[in-house]
């Protein structure tokens, strides 16, 4: 286990188990489904996220999430080489801001570490790439249950940059 993960997991164990001062509507263990379109090689990613947010003070909300996805559709040139993306996995650390009517809606940006599974036509097997993914998006919460959210996402994976549009639906336990 890498140090980033470990880092992660520590993070998230934290957050599980932190007092949250005020119950917030984006506050607690949520989980959901996410897809996202990869803008520069049109590869598609469909996964499932899990998550832990809190609201340490008023309209402020800090959280945790890991996610895992593959790879459905897509192929890159990488120096020559054909790449095959397959399984990728991250953690993620959030921050957002609560606003409108209702307190309904927030915005947030994210930082967090990812791995991706990939082939070569070089290689033999599978090999993976490790890199830091930063990204902004706005939720909107329906009910007490569920909310869904848009986003981008920019990381360096493989040497080659990446910038993803997502979009996913999150149900609040």
């Amino acid at each position: 286990m890498t140090k980033f993960a470990l880092a992660g997991l520590s993070l998230s164990a934290a957050l599980a188990f932190a007092p949250s001062a005020v119950a917030g509507d984006f506050s607690g263990l949520y989980g959901g489904i996410e897809s996202s379109l990869d803008v520069s090689d049109q590869s598609v990613l469909v996964g499932g996220v899990i998550g832990y947010r809190m609201e340490p003070v008023p309209y402020v909300v800090v959280g945790v999430e890991g996610a895992y996805g593959s790879h459905i559709d897509g192929t890159r040139d990488v120096g020559g080489a054909i790449t095959d993306f397959g399984g990728e996995w991250d953690i993620t650390g959030i921050a957002g801001i609560i606003f409108g009517d209702d307190d309904q809606n927030m915005v947030y940006g994210s930082i967090g570490y990812m791995s991706v599974n990939y082939d070569t036509i070089d290689t033999v097997g599978s090999t993976h790439s490790d890199d830091v993914r930063f990204g902004v998006g706005i939720e909107h919460q329906f009910s007490d249950l569920l909310s869904f959210r848009v986003g981008a996402d920019y990381a360096k994976p493989v040497g080659e940059a990446t910038y993803r549009i997502k979009a996913g639906l999150l149900v609040s336990f």
